[in-house]
């Protein structure tokens, strides 16, 4: 009897610390991409990182705005993909029980991967003024 009862225990104190392994999410998901979040490429590689190989995840689980998805390819942890932008801002997401783990769990939400298209060029540095004045200046002070 002492045994059963020491077995109810610990039974009770394993499920009242709450094991998150057995209750909690599957792998976690990150989308990335080499790209910056203001962007004129007009193609955009991104990376869909889980930290386990997971299954049943294709191109409908992604949630798309603002753009069109082509070469999906992937398996077990890390999946590719191209985003093409169709208007001016543009992100993509995987929402929560996309994909299963080894254990069959449902993968987290991952978090957003957004981007704004620039029209223009994007030039990052320095800026310089040239001015050309009438006459000659021996000091300018700016």
């Amino acid at each position: 009897m002492k045994t059963a009862l020491a077995y109810t225990i610990m039974l009770f104190s394993i499920i009242a610390t709450g094991c998150t392994e057995v209750r909690g999410v599957g792998a976690s998901v990150t989308i990335s991409s080499i790209e910056s979040a203001l962007t004129s490429s007009d193609e955009i590689p991104v990376t869909v990182t889980f930290s386990e190989a997971v299954t049943e995840f294709d191109e409908s689980d992604l949630v798309i705005t603002g753009a069109t998805v082509s070469n999906f390819s992937g398996s077990g942890s890390t999946y590719t993909f191209t985003l093409t932008p169709t208007g001016e801002t543009f992100s993509v997401q995987i929402l929560s029980d996309a994909a299963k783990d080894t254990t069959k769990k449902g993968t987290a939400p991952s978090n957003t991967l957004a981007f704004v298209k620039s029209s223009g060029d994007i030039v990052y540095g320095r800026c310089f003024h040239t001015s050309t004045f009438a006459q000659e200046y021996k000091s300018l002070r700016f």
